[in-house]
């Protein structure tokens, strides 16, 4: 039944006997902490997808996956603003509540009006009271005018916040998109928590396959924010690096570190920086040993300098011990002489017997100290050794154009380790073993190819957009596939 129709006993009691405006307001406060934190989560995705394509996460496969992941990030916006709606609504009906609880009559007032009628209907013996009964039914009339008025007022109010709420935007992706993912916002197949892209990754914001923790991004990594495959522990950077005993490590730089604050390769402990060292805090010497690969280098390396240094004071001690052996000086004879002297007579011959000198025991000791020795070396100064790059380049070995960096890169414009770019091609790759034009990795050859092992199946001058593990074709992501996508 309309309100219209209903007395003012029944209006006011039932606006009056209600919660009142509080559950109103804790929506009003929910909707509003509920925007605050989406956009905040819009915030903090579409920073972390930005930051990630301006540094470490490049290349087609890359922009791709931006590219699905911003239509999220404006879900997340959109909603922001419509829940922060909602809450404005909820304030203004908050407001309508009270006002509505404030214009009803109070029940007590109808009461006595009603309890005054009788009164003077059961004493109206002679319509003595008829005056009086007009007046208080009079006084009853504007009471009830007062609630229909108060309650359309209400009613309108309410009819206006409700179609001011708009419906919720649908996303434009799905939570998650792929196969058996679990969580919110994945990316690939069979991810487990939030805002990862890839396949088999568990935690939150991992990018790559296999990872298990958080901000992780490449194969295999357990931990937190490590870049590159099968490391362990926090911020380590590279392939296999781990704490001692695989446990966690942290922040290692290379390949096959055990330990933390590693920079190179195979060390073991703490702060080393180079190849196999052992212990803390080591810096040893850098001896490069034959290399087992064949570059064609020719040339002449460029200058380099050596500062010069210091060999300290040394003690020396030489005890020496030992003997003689005995020595012979042979007898001798002085022949006979005149003397011209004013003298007469002359002397006979003289004969000096030999005689033996017996060995005597020889004893030398040394002792003292060297001072200190400096040896100062001056090379002309030069960004790397043995490069024969046409242009500077810095590392070991590189040749071809120039302007490369790493070992044994052949071509322009390569970082890593044994990269190729044919002569007729600009150049572009980093990573490890890789073969073409702007490409990174481990293995790859094409143009435009990311991951492990992936075969373009185009000639090197044509685009294939191909990621992920082992697969052959163009424009291919995943694992073990041949073709195309296209």
């Amino acid at each position: 039944m309309s309100f219209l129709a209903l007395p003012p006993e029944v209006n006011s009691g039932l606006i009056l006997a209600g919660a009142g405006s509080q559950p109103m307001l804790a929506a009003a406060t929910a909707w509003s902490g509920l925007s605050d934190e989406l956009f905040t989560a819009a915030d903090s995705f579409g920073s972390i997808v930005a930051g990630l394509t301006a540094a470490a996460w490049q290349g087609p496969a890359a922009a791709a996956m931006a590219a699905t992941a911003l239509p999220f990030r404006n879900w997340l916006s959109a909603v922001a603003a419509e829940a922060g709606q909602a809450a404005g609504q909820a304030n203004t009906m908050t407001a309508l509540i009270e006002t509505v609880r404030s214009a009803v009559v109070p029940p007590v007032m109808l009461a006595a009006n009603r309890s005054e009628l009788v009164s003077l209907a059961l004493s109206n013996l002679f319509g003595q009271n008829a005056p009086s009964i007009a007046t208080v039914e009079a006084a009853y009339e504007h009471m009830w005018a007062a609630d229909v008025s108060a309650m359309s007022a209400y009613h309108a109010g309410a009819a206006a916040v409700a179609s001011a709420l708009t419906p919720f935007a649908e996303p434009m992706i799905n939570f998650s998109a792929g196969v058996a993912n679990s969580g919110s916002g994945n990316i690939g197949n069979a991810n487990l928590g939030i805002f990862n892209v890839g396949s088999g990754d568990v935690g939150d914001l991992n990018l790559g396959a296999g990872n298990a923790g958080s901000t992780n991004i490449g194969f295999g990594n357990l931990g937190t924010d490590n870049r590159g495959v099968g490391n362990v522990g926090v911020g380590n950077v590279g392939f296999g690096n781990s704490g001692l005993g695989m446990t966690a490590a942290l922040s290692n730089i290379g390949f096959g570190n055990t330990g933390s604050n590693n920079v190179g390769f195979g060390n073991s402990g703490v702060g080393n920086i180079g190849f196999g060292n052992t212990g803390p805090f080591t810096i040893p010497g850098l001896t490069i040993d034959e290399l087992g690969f064949r570059v064609p280098l020719s040339g002449s390396t460029a200058p380099f300098t050596i500062t010069g240094f210091s060999v300290d004071s040394l003690g020396v001690s030489l005890p020496l011990q030992g003997s003689t052996d005995p020595f012979v000086i042979r007898g001798f004879t002085i022949p006979r002489f005149d003397l011209s002297l004013p003298l007469h007579g002359s002397t006979g011959d003289v004969t000096i017997p030999g005689f033996t000198i017996p060995g005597f025991p020889l004893h030398v000791s040394l002792a003292g100290g060297l001072g200190s020795i400096e040896v100062p070396i001056t090379i002309a100064g030069g960004p790397g050794y043995g490069n024969s790059t046409t242009a500077p380049s810095s590392g070991f070995f590189n040749s071809g154009a120039g302007s490369t960096s790493g070992v044994g890169n052949i071509g322009s414009a390569i970082s890593g380790f044994w990269n190729q770019v044919p002569d007729s091609l600009p150049g572009g790759l980093s990573g490890y073993y890789n073969v073409g034009q702007l490409t990174s990795g481990l293995l790859n050859v094409g143009n435009t190819v990311s991951g492990v092992y992936n075969t373009s199946a185009l000639s090197l001058l044509a685009q294939a957009f191909d990621s992920g593990v082992s697969n052959i074709g163009r424009q291919l992501s995943g694992y073990f596939f041949t073709g195309s996508r296209a």
